[in-house]
């Protein structure tokens, strides 16, 4: 496909051209796919998911699987996490990262320390470190996205501040996902 050709939002996806063509992870099995989809549904409606199964999606379990199809040439497009995607293009994968017009969603990985922790302390410093200028360094050459100010992306990726993102909050993904999964069930199957 030719980059031009490549859908730009996630209603681009919607296309009958796209039909059979695309991927994305199934929500009951991926949190990030779960809150992706949390978060085109606070956008678009879950009408889009009803137009999304017109076309037919290769589903599969989690947000990693769109990736293995596309470099398998079995899908066009799909939803997947940018790190996942540039480190595939690291490994020389022939595809393209597209951060959507309509907003990207962020999926959070949260760490925290137990109340009960046998080695408190070395938790505490394992989390500053998690917090440092120089884990944020490391991780965004992965392509995920720097949690410091100050800390520019992986080069070709655009900052945060300049993307338009469709804010969740815990509570809404909490009580948003199992909800999103029945109406998943209902319009995709199992």
């Amino acid at each position: 496909m030719k980059p031009e050709d490549a859908p730009r939002a996630w209603t681009d996806m919607l296309d009958p051209k796209w039909k059979g063509r695309v991927a994305t992870g199934h929500p009951a099995f991926s949190g990030c796919t779960g809150t992706w989809a949390l978060g085109v549904k606070k956008v678009h409606g879950w009408t889009f998911f009803e137009n999304l199964a017109k076309n037919n999606p290769r589903i599969g379990r989690s947000a990693v699987d769109p990736m293995t199809l596309i470099i398998a040439g079995e899908c066009l497009v799909g939803v997947s996490s940018a790190n996942n995607a540039y480190a595939s293009i690291d490994k020389g994968n022939p595809i393209g990262v597209v951060h959507p017009s309509d907003g990207l969603v962020l999926c959070v990985t949260p760490s925290a320390i137990p109340a009960h922790a046998p080695h408190p302390n070395a938790a505490r410093l394992f989390m500053e470190w998690m917090l440092s200028p120089d884990y944020a360094r490391m991780i965004t050459g992965d392509g995920s996205e720097p949690i410091l100010e100050g800390i520019a992306p992986r080069p070709g990726m655009p900052a945060l501040a300049d993307q338009k993102v469709i804010p969740l909050t815990v509570d809404e993904i909490r009580t948003g996902v199992p909800e999103l999964i029945e109406q998943w069930r209902e319009t995709f199957g199992n």
